[in-house]
């Protein structure tokens, strides 16, 4: 296909990051690679891939996320859910966990700051790949098995985890400080794979104001394009990296 042919996407958030692709934190893509790899040598030889719990913590906007969807894809699940809308609210817990379907990556953003009664839950889960349902008075409780979901637990740094989750965690990624080169590196990838023109300069002004935090960059980046569009130009230039810095003042 043409490069011009390709479609041109309109928020960054169209990206779907690969975990081979995932630039920066070696360490965690190695662990994490490996797991898939082990996933699915189980598969082809007929074996029920048992999943560990994933816990990947690091400052905001260090791309805790985008690791947690690449994972999720690396592995082929059909639906990845994110609880953060819903758990810690008034709402009934109990129904987000009941609807998930086999294959669901199930995604915990800060984790650490949920209610105390979906923290209970939590354990449960983590533990013993199940919780039970409340009844009415005087009834049984259900129990709900979440045995085979990939759960992936998400917390800032340095958090303070309860030790029956901790005790349970089979893979714990702990996501480094990048480096101005590698934000320029994930800028770039970002603007290839969303089809957007942008000059060198353009990115390396980004990326020297993101203060090494790639969620800032690409939330930098997506205003960029912006103002490009609001000025009907098809590239990205330094003009508009500077007057993005101006409004994000």
């Amino acid at each position: 296909m043409d490069e011009n042919d390709k479609a041109i996407a309109t928020s960054v958030d169209e990206f779907v990051p690969s975990l081979w692709g995932f630039i920066g934190q070696v360490v965690s893509r190695v662990k994490l690679i490996a797991l898939v790899d082990q996933i699915n040598n189980d598969r082809m030889a007929g074996r029920k891939a048992d999943y560990p719990v994933i816990l990947i913590t690091g400052e905001y906007g260090s791309g805790r996320r985008t690791l947690a969807r690449a994972l999720h894809d690396a592995v082929g699940n059909l639906e990845f859910r994110e609880a953060g809308l819903v758990l810690g609210t008034t709402e009934d817990h109990c129904a987000f966990f009941k609807t998930l379907i086999d294959f669901t990556t199930f995604y915990i953003t800060n984790f650490t700051s949920v209610s105390p009664i979906v923290a209970g839950a939590l354990v449960n889960i983590v533990r013993d790949r199940c919780f039970s349902q409340p009844s009415i008075p005087g009834g049984k409780e259900e129990v709900i098995s979440v045995k085979n979901k990939l759960i992936i637990l998400s917390a800032g740094a340095n958090p303070t985890i309860h030790p029956e989750i901790l005790k349970h965690v089979g893979i714990w990624c702990e996501l480094t400080c990048y480096s101005q080169d590698q934000i320029y590196q994930i800028l770039r990838q970002r603007v290839d794979y969303l089809n957007w023109r942008a000059s060198e300069n353009t990115l390396k002004i980004i990326a020297e104001n993101a203060k090494n935090n790639p969620g800032k960059s690409i939330k930098m980046l997506q205003q960029c394009y912006i103002l490009a569009r609001s000025e009907d130009k098809a590239k990205i230039d330094v003009t508009h990296a500077k007057k993005m810095l101006v409004l994000c003042s």
